[in-house]
This record gives C-alpha cells, structure tokens and sequence, in this order.
C-alpha cells in the first residue's frame, strides 16, 4: 500500500470538518436546542477511532451551548452480540462510558425495532426494521471509518445504520441483494447493496456523519463530515487512494 502520511493536527482537522461540512450546516448548528442527540457508535470488531474522536466532538458541543444530558451514544453492533462492559470502555474510553448514558443496538430484541415498511436495493426488496433509540433522537449523528468493503464498496457513511442498528430482517435482505450481484463490488460505490443501505438510512434521518479515513499503520490520514452520501463519497475517493495498490496483470 502506499505510504499516506498521518494528519499532523488531527483535532484541527475535526474541528474544522465540523465547521465546515459537506453539504449540512455546521453540526454546532444542527444540535442548537437540541434534547436527544444520539451518536452511533460501532462495535470492538471495527477500527474507528472513537477514544480519539469522541472527547473532542463532545467538547465542541460543549462549547457551542449542548450539555452533557443531551448527549447519548448507541452502539451500531448490526446482528453482532452485544458488547461487554470492558469493551465499551475499551472502545470508548473511560471517560467517555462514565461521563454518558451508552445504549447498546441488540438485533434479538425484536421489542426495541420498529418496522418502517421496505426500501429497494436494485431490483430487492428490502424490510426496515430500525432501533427505536436511532428514530425517538432529534438528532443521529453517526461516526465510521472508510475502507473498501466487498459489498458495499466502502464502509462508513450510511452502513453505521444498515446493518448496524437494524434487525436481522433488514441486514438479511441487504447481503442477499449484495450476494446475487454479477461480481462483487470492492471499492465500487454504486451498486445495490450502497444504495439499499442509503435508502434505509434516509428513512430513518441520519442527519450526519463524522468519518475517518487511516493508512496502513492506522493513522488518520483525512476527516469527512457532513451528509451521509456526499461526505462518504468524498472519503472515499481518499481511501481509494490509501489503500489501491494497482496491478500490472491479472492471474
């Protein structure tokens, strides 16, 4: 892989994103009087590096009038089990675990999911099932880190909310619209499977995202932030070049 250096001021770099984003208002602007702000936050089998990230997105909030009550995080497991105590701070941080209320996403509990009809993902029809916690927030922000992914061309952007705070319904349906796709779509962004998640992610508001982007030693190399399309897209194009590594021939 090529050798992309780390960002050299990284909470500058977020401040700014946050500022600035790509196609929303300011988040400032957006949490303003503001009660249920919900972050969804992925699960230990990803790579987002939240214990970074979060102490300084929450003290921007902080600065710009939010308390700490309006402010919760829901994990975003998809159909993972649910994660341990340790793994929350592990994940998070002991600041961050004790400081807020942290809410865990569990696709078994058929009572927390609601049902929001069916969206399209190419030619599949896909059912919505969503935690109620993502649709009862006045605000859904959510974090993620952009790498190629084999189903929906990259992670990040929308995938924090389909799979990951949907039920097994959902998730099902959306790996099967990806399965039966002629070859599978590493790094290429519109495709079914994008689509579909994009479409459930629109349902249920997420309102923005703050997403990085690492080299190969997992440093953050860029920060995305805005609408949860137009950000992603232009993440992507950065981690197309992160992590491409070019051919000369096929096999």
């Amino acid at each position: 892989m090529p050798r992309v250096p780390a960002l050299k001021d990284l909470a500058g770099a977020i401040l700014e994103k946050l500022e600035t984003p790509e196609g929303t208002p300011p988040l400032a602007e957006l949490a303003k009087g503001k009660r249920n702000i919900v972050f969804l936050i992925e699960d230990n089998t990803r790579n987002t590096p939240l214990r970074l990230i979060l102490p300084i997105l929450v003290e921007y909030l902080g600065k710009n009038g939010i308390p700490d009550s309006a402010i919760s995080f829901l994990t975003a497991p998809g159909t993972h089990r649910v994660m341990t105590e340790a793994e929350i701070v592990e994940k998070i941080g002991p600041e961050m675990a004790a400081r807020f209320q942290v809410f865990q996403h569990d696709a078994t509990r058929e009572d927390d999911l609601v049902d929001l009809g069916t969206v399209m993902a190419g030619d599949y029809r896909v059912p919505v099932q969503v935690n109620r916690r993502a649709l009862e927030a006045d605000l859904l922000v959510g974090l993620g880190d952009i790498v190629p992914h084999s189903d929906a061309g990259f992670s990040g952007g929308a995938k924090i909310v389909q799979p990951g705070i949907c039920g097994f319904a959902t998730t099902s349906a959306t790996h099967v619209a990806a399965a039966l796709l002629p070859e599978i779509p590493l790094g290429v962004m519109e495709n079914p499977c994008r689509r579909g998640m994009e479409e459930v992610a629109k349902k249920v508001g997420l309102a923005f995202i703050l997403n990085t982007v690492r080299n190969e030693q997992g440093e953050v190399i860029g920060i995305f932030a805005g609408d949860f399309v137009k950000a992603h897209r232009q993440g992507a194009k950065l981690a197309r070049e992160a992590y491409r590594v070019d051919m000369p021939e096929l096999a």
